[in-house]
């Protein structure tokens, strides 16, 4: 039951956001047909666009990408630059989430491993050096550095 009542609240949420999208693509849209856009709607509804975490499905349903492509045709710059990019965190997204799905596989294939296997050999900034048993070792000692570190002071007053 759990399980299938966080998948239709992931399902739940995504049509949430493919509404925002189609309706703020819908507001952008009417900007980019008007003869005197309002720039500063322009803005805001880019603006609003881009906070929305969208996924490549959500982008290849709506086209809103190509809604955006029209602002890139303005006179008004500030408009411009916030399409463009606009369409750059999209690309990054897209492109990022294609090559973030494949990545677990293309370590495994390349190591002879499983993905999660692959994951947990590969060293964090401060254990680079280490060979993988002292890793396991540094940090199950980090936790317990942890455990008997001093709190920090409620307030400045304090100090």
């Amino acid at each position: 039951e759990s399980v299938r009542g966080s998948a239709s609240g992931a399902g739940l949420l995504r049509s949430m956001i493919l509404a925002d999208v189609q309706e703020l693509q819908a507001k952008l849209e009417k900007q980019a047909q008007a003869e005197e856009p309002d720039f500063e709607l322009v803005l805001d509804l880019l603006n609003r666009l881009e906070a929305l975490p969208v996924t490549k499905d959500i982008l290849a349903r709506t086209k809103v990408g190509k809604t955006v492509q029209k602002i890139k045709k303005f006179d008004a710059k500030n408009a411009v630059r916030a399409a463009k990019r606009v369409i750059k965190t999209w690309k990054a997204l897209v492109t990022g989430a294609s090559r973030l799905a494949a990545a677990p596989e293309a370590i495994a294939s390349s190591t002879g491993g499983s993905p999660e296997a692959s994951k947990a050999e590969q060293p964090t900034p401060s254990n680079a050096s280490a060979a993988p048993s002292e890793r396991a070792s540094e940090s199950s000692g980090q936790a317990a550095a942890a455990a008997v570190r001093p709190s920090a002071p409620d307030s400045w007053q304090e100090l």
